[in-house]
């Protein structure tokens, strides 16, 4: 089973995890910052990065709803 609880208005997550086998329980908590993508160009940028450019995934497909991941590309001094 996992439980997912939104932590300091979505800037962190935390997801508890229970797996039961037979008579034997393990538990597991995560917790995560969350980080948009106008976040993360904007500190991109401010770490002296040129042509930045954010993608949904290492192939360079457009970030939109069907993405499978948040990927920053930049180049310094561009």
């Amino acid at each position: 089973m996992q439980t997912d609880t939104v932590l300091d208005d979505w800037a962190r997550l935390r997801s508890d995890w229970v797996l039961v086998r037979g008579d034997r329980v393990v538990r597991a908590r995560l917790e995560w910052f969350v980080h948009s993508a106008v976040e993360l160009r904007g500190l991109v940028e401010e770490a002296g990065f040129g042509k930045v450019e954010v993608v949904g995934g290492f192939d360079g497909r457009p970030y939109d709803e069907n993405a499978e991941r948040l990927v920053v590309r930049a180049v310094r001094g561009a």
